[in-house]
């Protein structure tokens, strides 16, 4: 169910500029592959950024990482519906695997939805969807 949601591209200074607002934890990114906003009645309800995982391992050209989401309360599922389709996006680019991180207090219901798996818990730990 699409709740009226309609994918649309961003320039990485758009994404920045609204993760800057609503994101709970951290701010904006240096770069990216790609940021996907959610758009609901002409409204920007949620971004996420996509881009070059952190960890050096991990970095091998076929591997993309959701660097930053950000979706203000009151929107439900609109977190779970940007994942999807930036795990969909990342695939039709040519990536193997998406990965992100997530801080420990941070329950990941939303990765679960799509599908995603934790790899770990603590220093390193990542979630991964194939």
């Amino acid at each position: 169910m699409s709740d009226g949601l309609t994918l649309v591209n961003l320039s990485l200074r758009v994404a920045n500029a609204y993760a800057t607002q609503h994101h709970r934890k951290n701010g904006t990114v240096r770069g990216m592959k790609f940021a996907i906003g959610a758009m609901r009645g002409g409204e920007l309800v949620g971004v996420c950024i996509v881009g070059r995982p952190q960890a050096r391992a991990s970095d091998d050209g076929k591997t993309a990482c959701i660097l930053r989401t950000a979706v203000p309360p009151g929107n439900p599922n609109v977190c779970s519906w940007l994942l999807g389709r930036a795990k969909r996006a990342a695939h039709a680019l040519g990536f193997t695997r998406v990965l992100t991180h997530t801080h420990q207090d941070e329950s990941g219901a939303s990765l679960r939805a799509v599908g995603a798996k934790c790899l770990g818990v603590g220093r390193g730990g990542s979630w991964t969807s194939n």
